[in-house]
């Protein structure tokens, strides 16, 4: 488990305060995203729900592994607004080091504090609310759209 990112929090808090607009197009993208890993259909995401979205997510040739050309993307996006680039190391969640993280090495070496930075009322569940605000923040940082958000 990793150290908590302290900065996360105040950037979700920053985000939230200046209630962030998504555009029409983004907004329907990410109703269909939400809906898509809501696996049970209750309304929110548990926190396998969202390990599921963000593997899903840094595996974006959906070949149903992670291989180090993703996971630095995955990095450069996801943790520039924190300028951590370098906190999470591929060498980490590549436990068998055989050039690709598979889902499992993946759960076993999940961050939690990730679903806890994006449960911003910590409820211990992720609500599409929270999800639009953190996902709005991001596409912000994703230069190259790589990522469907």
């Amino acid at each position: 488990m990793f150290k908590p990112m302290k900065s996360t929090s105040l950037l979700m808090a920053a985000a939230l305060g200046m209630g962030l607009a998504i555009a029409p197009a983004a907004q329907a993208d990410i109703v269909k995203t939400y809906t898509t890993y809501d696996a049970n259909s209750d309304g929110y995401w548990t926190e396998d729900e969202f390990r599921t979205y963000t593997y899903s997510t840094i595996d974006y040739d959906n070949d149903g592994r992670i291989n180090e050309s993703e996971w630095r993307d995955y990095t450069n996006v996801w943790y520039s607004p924190y300028d951590e680039t370098n906190t999470v190391t591929f060498a980490k969640y590549d436990t068998n080091r055989d050039g690709y993280v598979t889902n499992r090495e993946y759960n076993s070496a999940y961050d939690y504090n990730l679903f806890n930075t994006w449960d911003t009322n910590q409820n211990d569940r992720l609500e599409r609310g929270e999800y639009k605000t953190v996902v709005n923040m991001y596409e912000n940082y994703d230069r190259d759209n790589l990522y469907t958000w």
